[in-house]
């Protein structure tokens, strides 16, 4: 199991990492074993950074528009689905003052009339989490722990 710079890899990238970092080329790096090392390890730096630029990329930042009206969610609501290290943005708009809370991640939000805010946050916790609204209209006298539940948020393992 290793790195044979005349025929590429020759098992998975896991065992061409392992192969390399224990100094297992082959062929032409077979000259000296300084060498062989160098070549190695080069080689396995080069894969090793190649995964992680795959593994950036592969991240994905969701942008989500919200509006609440008579305090739901227009068109339903119902489940927003996400998978772990997704980059999410909330766009939120309602008709009347409230406060919108995302259990689980412990974001909060005050929301205007008319007025755009944005709650954008990295999906890392998986499960499902209630989005509430509290105190509708400002009326946070009569019932600022009265909760409304919105939606839900699922964010499931990659």
């Amino acid at each position: 199991m290793g790195f044979s710079l005349e025929n590429g890899p020759r098992a998975t990238r896991g065992a061409v990492m392992i192969g390399a970092y224990r100094g297992e080329c082959h062929a032409t790096c077979a000259a000296s074993p300084a060498r062989r090392r160098l070549v190695c390890w080069a080689a396995a730096l080069a894969l090793a950074s190649l995964g992680l630029v795959v593994r950036a990329a592969a991240a994905v930042e969701h942008v989500v528009q919200l509006r609440i009206v008579r305090r739901r969610i227009e068109n339903g609501g119902g489940t927003l689905r996400f998978t772990v290290g997704d980059g999410i943005v909330l766009r939120w708009t309602t008709d009347e003052a409230t406060t919108v809370h995302l259990h689980g991640y412990d974001l909060t939000l005050a929301l205007e009339p008319g007025v755009e805010r944005r709650m954008r946050f990295r999906a890392d916790a998986t499960g499902r989490f209630p989005i509430g609204a509290h105190g509708f209209g400002g009326d946070v006298a009569n019932g600022p722990h009265r909760e409304a539940v919105l939606l839900y948020l699922e964010v499931h393992p990659a």
